[in-house]
């Protein structure tokens, strides 16, 4: 369009040159025809053509003015012309854009719908799952208010049972008593077997209630390797219980700490378990430094390791046996009580020397074979080093030092105690002195005698007389 309307532009322009051209000559032709006229004429054609130039001047301005105004109006043309194509262009646009957006409306109103269902789903199954952890708390707290309430009334049971045994204790019987739930088979009395022994102490067999049922076995109580042991009477003074303390007691009541009983899948410490004699109960309370370990030359750690996960894979096919066992116990806790198989108690579950027992914070497991020369009990459940304590394992100090407690078990350092310390620099002080005196006299005594001659002619004066 713009070289259109340059190329117009150039034809007006050629056809008012042309005009202007026409208009020459003939104002050329008239005034050659004038200048033949009379003046009059002349001036008279001269005064017609000053106007008709006039008058094609004004034209031509007229026509001049004109122009920029279609210019601008042309211009306004293209203008709306150019915005009327790109709001074509752009209703095109949106059309062609109208159905992806309504297929990514339709996707996003889908994936709306799929999270929202989503959503519902985890919120039911949250909600399923709390009903469902209800319903367990629920059955777990009826479950645990039952198995309490046995505990109670099986713990009432022992309890009068064990008053009636106490009164039917016979001279030299043992009774054990306290234990409730798995292996409460070992409460009852215990009666000595005088024709048996073990490392110089006495053995026991229980004396049965039932001849039927999970509790009509036939258990023991022996000594063996620095530990007293409850157990079958057919495995007695091997190291398979079902319950044993640490202790170099000469009977079980007089032992010092607390009994282990295991549980059917590890060994829990009972604090409720009681070894009763029938005369006064003194307990055991061994000597420090004193060698009361049991000979271990014919002990071999491979062979009971081998033995002990041989074990340990049989008790592991018999879970599936004691969980039904355990199962049924619960549905029914007044039941009988399913006793498992006995265990091998580990061998190094004893006193040792460095803390015997019933010293304060001594117990059965210590590595330490030997103390610090500063320490009188020594003790370190984890490790030490070649079986000697560090210096800051030490329960009790020897005489003249102090102990200086950092852990939270009792076991500390030894100083030497300030008073020792202000003796020993006196005593120091006082041999000394003693020695720089003998050392005096002696050295002046043999001088005066080496010199006694010389001093004598010095002191005599003239005529030979002492001055």
């Amino acid at each position: 369009p713009d070289e259109a309307e340059r190329l117009r532009q150039e034809q007006e322009r050629h056809q008012q040159d042309q005009e202007r051209e026409r208009i020459a000559q003939e104002q050329e032709r008239q005034i050659n025809a004038a200048a033949q006229a009379a003046p009059e004429e002349a001036e008279r054609l001269r005064l017609e053509q000053e106007r008709a130039m006039q008058a094609a001047q004004a034209a031509m301005a007229a026509q001049q003015q004109k122009q920029p105004d279609e210019a601008e109006r042309q211009r306004q043309e293209q203008e709306r012309q150019e915005q009327e194509r790109h709001r074509i262009a752009a209703e095109q646009a949106q059309q062609q854009r109208q159905p992806d957006q309504e297929a990514a409306r339709i996707l996003e109103e889908r994936e709306r719908a799929r999270e929202q269902a989503e959503q519902q789903r985890l919120d039911d199954v949250r909600a399923l799952d709390e009903a469902t952890q209800a319903q367990r708390d629920s059955e777990q707290a009826a479950l645990d208010a039952a198995t309490e309430m046995h505990a109670q009334k099986e713990r009432h049971a022992h309890a009068i049972q064990a008053a009636e045994d106490r009164n039917n204790l016979q001279d030299g019987d043992i009774l054990i008593s306290g234990r409730t739930g798995v292996n409460g088979v070992v409460n009852g009395i215990y009666a000595r077997l005088h024709d048996k022994e073990f490392n110089g102490r006495p053995a026991f067999e229980k004396k049965r209630r039932v001849d039927k049922g999970p509790e009509a076995i036939d258990l023991g109580i022996w000594w063996n390797s620095g530990k007293w042991y409850i157990g079958m009477l057919t495995e007695i003074g091997s190291d398979a219980a079902y319950a044993f303390i640490p202790s170099q007691a000469p009977t079980p009541e007089s032992a010092n700490g607390d009994w282990t009983i295991w549980n059917g899948h590890t060994w829990d410490l009972d604090e409720r378990i009681r070894a009763i004699g029938t005369g006064v109960r003194k307990l055991h309370v061994g000597e420090a430094h004193e060698d009361t370990r049991p000979p271990e030359e014919d002990y071999d750690e491979e062979e009971y390791m081998r033995n002990y996960e041989e074990r340990m894979r049989q008790e592991e096919e018999e879970a599936n046996r004691i969980d039904e066992e355990e199962d049924l116990r619960a549905a029914n806790p007044d039941g009988p009580q399913a006793v498992p198989k006995s265990h091998h108690v580990p061998l190094r579950m004893r006193y040792r020397s460095t803390c015997p027992e019933g010293h304060v914070g001594c117990r059965a497991g210590n590595m330490c074979r030997k103390c610090p020369g500063e320490c009188a009990t020594c003790q370190n459940l984890r490790y030490a080093h070649k079986g000697v304590c560090g210096a800051n394992d030490c329960f009790t100090c020897a005489h003249g030092y102090k102990h200086m407690a950092s852990h939270g078990d009792g076991r500390g350092s030894c100083e030497v105690a300030e008073s020792q310390l202000v003796a020993y620099g006196g005593a120091a002080v006082v041999v000394l002195v003693l020695v720089g005196a003998v050392v005096y006299v002696v050295g002046y005594e043999s001088y005066y005698k080496k010199n006694l001659g010389a001093i004598l002619n010095r002191g005599r004066g003239k005529g030979g007389l002492p001055t």
